[in-house]
């Protein structure tokens, strides 16, 4: 997560909905988080994953899992004299295993409905939308009707000539 230098007490944000982001930049106003990238595909949000993110939970998971791994290993083989590992076998090790933990938790795990999560994207999704069409209109040199149906109409059609 890229974040620009502010100063020490700037305010530190947890969810998308809370920052005010400067759209030429990507940056928040505030705390400087990273807005630019994609939107979690799992979440919805951009800089900080929701709680019940399956990306996150499948991450938490995984480092607990190799501790109790390794952990296991060790006991078994306690004449053991140091932990080396070749960096492609733990690279293959952990890709295998965080896709065999995203896989079982697809598989065996329902799929929980967080009431506040999803408000905080419908927010973030409403903040978009009234900026985006503050925009426009700035562009346009227009007021344009937040409540009409855009989906299907061209930019002549939101123009008015008045005679």
């Amino acid at each position: 997560m890229k974040t620009t230098q502010l100063a020490h007490n700037a305010p530190q944000h947890s969810k998308d909905s809370d920052c005010t982001v400067d759209w030429n930049t990507g940056l928040c106003k505030v705390c400087g988080v990273d807005h630019g990238g994609d939107l979690c595909p799992d979440c919805g949000q951009r800089a900080f994953h929701s709680n019940n993110c399956p990306a996150i939970l499948v991450e938490c998971t995984l480092a607990e899992a190799q501790v109790a791994f390794w952990k296991v290993v060790i006991e078994k083989f306690p004449e053991a004299s140091n932990g080396d590992l070749s960096p492609d076998t733990a690279v293959r090790l952990s890709i295998a295993a965080h896709e065999a933990i995203a896989e079982w938790i697809k598989t065996n795990v329902p799929e929980k409905v967080d009431a506040q999560d999803l408000l905080d994207r419908a927010a973030l999704l409403q903040t978009q939308y009234w900026d985006a069409l503050s925009a426009l209109e700035d562009a346009l040199g227009v007021d344009v009707d937040g409540q009409q149906e855009l989906l299907g109409r061209t930019v002549d059609s939101l123009i008015t000539i008045e005679a």
